[in-house]
């Protein structure tokens, strides 16, 4: 009879030991916050296994009570836990990698007047809270919660606002280059004098060449190429001087 109540009680225990372990998620354990200061260059964002979009906190501009600025020093993420100034949601990033990600067009509630100054725009922000898949704020200058989640492709974002007038700004400048690379249409499509300055672009002859190879239509111009590699070579010398001149405040300079 003891051993039969032993037994028991041990059935019992894997029992509720067993239905601990299926309401249990592995999940619950995550931090996203880890590694997104110290230049960890990871972010908390919403992003799905192998999803195509990540919608992420976008706090690296606009303020001065910013620790890190992507401005002012070579600065590879979109977010950093030790900053204090909100812009905007980021979207298509990279965690972790160290080095620079498309960030494809800011998403930033505001409420009250219209304004188009990210450095007025911008908001300080508290309560935040992220989970695999999700994160959530509230910006404090506007009174507006903030929430972003993704699916494999696409991200989902609700504003929850005060009240009276609100607006969600759209900011492509960060990636204008993309914008204005001639995808669907070849370069002598486009108007007079517009392929010229299209030109300046350095994607636009390698996008004009691929049309061509692949697709028989635009042309294949040595000149494009040559324009092409003018504009790289001036935008790398002047990324060297930048360069030489912020590399002191490198993490890494020894």
């Amino acid at each position: 009879m003891k051993i039969s109540k032993i037994a028991s009680l041990l059935a019992c225990i894997a029992v509720c030991l067993s239905a601990y372990a299926q309401e249990a998620k592995l999940t619950d354990h995550v931090n996203p916050f880890i590694g997104s200061s110290n230049y960890g260059t990871t972010n908390p964002g919403a992003l799905c296994p192998n999803g195509m979009m990540s919608a992420t906190p976008f706090n690296v501009m606009g303020s001065e009570m910013n620790r890190y600025d992507k401005d002012s020093r070579w600065w590879s993420t979109p977010y950093s836990s030790d900053n204090k100034y909100f812009t905007g949601f980021s979207h298509v990033n990279l965690s972790g990698v160290g080095c620079p990600e498309v960030g494809l067009a800011l998403t930033m509630p505001t409420s009250g007047p219209l304004m188009v100054d990210y450095h007025v725009y911008g908001s300080e922000y508290t309560s935040e809270v992220a989970s695999p898949g999700y994160y959530g704020c509230e910006l404090l200058s506007h009174g507006i919660k903030a929430e972003v989640s993704a699916t494999t492709r696409t991200s989902i974002e609700r504003y929850t606002f005060p009240g009276g007038q609100g607006n969600i700004l759209v900011n492509f400048g960060i990636s204008l280059l993309m914008y204005i690379t001639p995808v669907v249409y070849p370069i002598s499509e486009a108007p007079l004098g517009l392929g010229t300055v299209l030109l300046l672009n350095p994607v636009a002859p390698i996008v004009e060449t691929y049309r061509y190879a692949f697709l028989g239509s635009g042309a294949f111009h040595w000149v494009y190429w040559l324009v092409s590699l003018g504009v790289t070579a001036l935008i790398l010398m002047f990324g060297l001087v930048i360069f030489n001149k912020v590399e002191k405040n490198f993490i890494d300079t020894v």
